[in-house]
């Protein structure tokens, strides 16, 4: 994490089986903090998927590189993550469908 500047920052709540996020950033550095609840995050990238659940009682966080697709899905009711970013929010930044994101990965 040397190096990462905070751009922007928000707090994401949901109840349980809420889904966020499924997009991919082609720029921008992730970390993903809990702070209450649980909620399990979905990490795809070119050659895997990584699953991890997540609470707000460990203290524990996950940095995510530009180019991977994240999902959120809330495992109980009022949960809230904290999630900071190193890029500005601008719309080309983003790749919000699955399809575009494997055609853009295996031009990489």
């Amino acid at each position: 994490m040397r190096g990462f500047k905070i751009k922007r920052f928000f707090i994401l709540n949901g109840k349980k089986n809420d889904l966020r996020g499924n997009h991919v950033h082609k720029k921008c550095t992730q970390i993903f903090i809990p702070i209450n609840g649980s909620f399990e995050l979905s990490i795809l990238n070119k050659s895997q998927t990584k699953n991890f659940v997540l609470n707000g009682k460990r203290n524990f966080s996950i940095y995510v590189k530009p180019l991977n697709c994240c999902k959120i899905k809330f495992k109980e009711n009022n949960s809230s993550i904290l999630v900071l970013f190193d890029y500005k929010s601008i719309e080309k930044e983003y790749i919000r469908n699955l399809t575009d994101y494997l055609k853009f990965i295996n031009k990489v």
